[in-house]
């Protein structure tokens, strides 16, 4: 079996599989890693707004702002991130 292990779309997609089945930290992770292969200004604040709801999930407000602050310094148009609610 051969994984991409540089590849930002293949930690994005097996976060997305972790955070359905509840493994929240491991998304997080996930997501970090993805974050390391130096996505697309765009993509990284996709990735960015999912880091800053799975900061959510776990109960971390202030690591969910800082995300959400990163997605929209890398692309102040990103609507999701401008939507995200943080309590």
């Amino acid at each position: 079996m051969f994984v991409d292990v540089e590849n930002h779309a293949i930690h994005t997609l097996y976060a997305t599989a972790l955070a359905q089945t509840g493994s929240h930290a491991n998304a997080v992770f996930e997501l970090e890693s993805a974050l390391l292969c130096n996505p697309p200004r765009p993509e990284a604040a996709s990735i960015q707004v999912r880091l800053a709801k799975e900061h959510l999930a776990m109960g971390n407000r202030a690591k969910a702002k800082s995300a959400q602050t990163e997605a929209l310094r890398l692309d102040p148009s990103n609507v999701e991130a401008a939507a995200l609610k943080i309590p």
